[in-house]
């Protein structure tokens, strides 16, 4: 939220609360919250689905631009157990959003079958069973977000 202080030490995280207090926040500084520092990434995907399509739950990253400007959000699918290979990062949704100063947005993007299809070795597309590297990020090189879901099949 507004206001986020991370904090490595004991002193920093005294001096934070203080900044806080001192009205640096505006009303955002009122209430303050401590919490422990988890360290690595997070990342939380849940899906609604039919069997043909998958509805993915719009996942969350709070931060908040310190200027006003564009973002190209960009999510990458990797099929980790495919019957033929694979790139390791392959685009396949993306969205332009402008962020006001301050502000956060929510893009959701909706992956179907197709997303997660691949032409298999008789040249047909297949969505296949097992682990995909879902990433979110500002490009290939910043991905943000990652996690693994399985598509389990019959």
């Amino acid at each position: 939220g507004k206001g986020v202080i991370v904090a490595q030490t004991t002193d920093e995280a005294l001096a934070g609360v203080d900044e806080c207090f001192s009205g640096a926040f505006g009303d955002a500084g009122a209430t303050v919250v401590v919490e422990e520092m988890l360290e690595g990434p997070e990342c939380s995907l849940l899906a609604l689905t039919d069997g043909t399509t998958l509805v993915p739950l719009a996942t969350s990253q709070d931060h908040k631009r310190a200027y006003d400007g564009d973002e190209v959000v960009q999510l990458y699918l990797h099929d980790e157990v495919a019957s033929t290979s694979q790139p390791l990062k392959q685009l396949k949704h993306f969205e332009r959003v402008f962020i006001p100063k301050g502000e956060t947005r929510r893009v959701t993007f909706h992956l179907t079958a197709d997303d997660f299809s691949i032409v298999g070795r008789d040249m047909k597309r297949v969505v296949e069973p097992g682990e995909f590297h879902v990433m979110v990020g500002a490009s290939s090189e910043d991905i943000r977000q990652d996690c693994k879901i399985e598509i389990k099949g019959s």
